[in-house]
């Protein structure tokens, strides 16, 4: 395409006698201007506003000239040009502030995410210190009622039962490093247990628990066949799953199936 010429070579007969850019300049035929007056006035009480706002849009032109604000070419007066740089300035300030909102957002979310973990860390540990405390009221104290025994259950449970999310923390915070347990008794790595509290995904986490908790203890009660098996599935197909809000309550995935069995084998064998 070709250039035009600067205004500094047009005739002197040009009817817009505008001010010439710098001798070095060259524009496109597709190149675009802000071109911008602006001015403040004074009005008086028998005055056509509208006459004068033209009048005086035309005077600032009269002072304009050839700017560049960041990366776009502009035509104004001085005072036309701050308008335009600052609402360059504006632009980018607004830009930041959303990207330090996004941020902050990040961060609620991860707190919150952080939060939950800690809740269901400490849910079981709960349970376990309660059953110490219930213990020495039965032990020493011989005064024992059946909250207490209830709670002395819950606190044998907790100590022997799988902690999904407890129990990958301990890795991820690089605790220990014998990954291999982990995936021997919930069948996943640290990594997928992560993102599946993340996700807020207590069902599955729930599921992890329990089949963790029968692989875990074996030695006691050997892992019924059909328990094994069902576990052995649902771990697999969660793994295959396309989707992380994919359903586990619809009955129609082939993860959703696992689900239903492995409950169905637990209870059975449940006692």
């Amino acid at each position: 395409m070709s250039r035009l010429s600067t205004p500094s070579k047009r005739a002197s007969t040009d009817t817009m006698n505008m001010p010439s850019p710098p001798e070095d300049d060259k524009f496109h035929e597709d190149d675009k201007f802000h071109v911008i007056g602006y001015d403040v006035i004074n009005v008086g009480d028998y005055e056509d506003i509208e006459t004068k706002a033209k009048t005086t849009l035309i005077s600032t032109l009269d002072s304009a000239e050839f700017s560049a604000v960041r990366d776009d070419n502009a035509y104004g007066n001085s005072r036309g040009i701050a308008v335009l740089e600052d609402r360059y300035q504006l632009r980018q300030e607004m830009a930041t502030l959303q990207a330090q909102m996004a941020k902050m957002q990040r961060e609620q979310e991860e707190q919150r995410h952080d939060i939950q973990r800690l809740k269901l860390s400490s849910e079981g540990y709960l349970k376990i210190r309660i059953r110490f405390l219930d213990v020495f009221r039965r032990e020493v104290y011989k005064d024992v009622d059946n909250e207490s025994l209830i709670s002395i259950t819950a606190g044998n449970e907790a100590a022997h039962h799988g902690d999904v999310v407890a129990d990958a923390a301990l890795f991820t915070s690089g605790q220990r490093h014998d990954r291999m347990i982990l995936s021997d008794i919930y069948g996943v790595d640290s990594g997928l247990i992560t993102e599946l509290a993340e996700a807020d995904d207590f069902e599955t986490l729930k599921v992890l628990n329990t089949g963790g908790t029968w692989r875990a203890n074996q030695s006691k009660r050997p892992v019924p066949v059909d328990i094994e098996a069902a576990f052995s599935t649902f771990v697999r197909e969660l793994g295959r799953r396309k989707s992380p809000s994919e359903s586990l309550v619809d009955g129609k995935t082939p993860l959703s199936k696992a689900y239903y069995a492995f409950w169905k084998a637990h209870k059975a064998h449940k006692q």
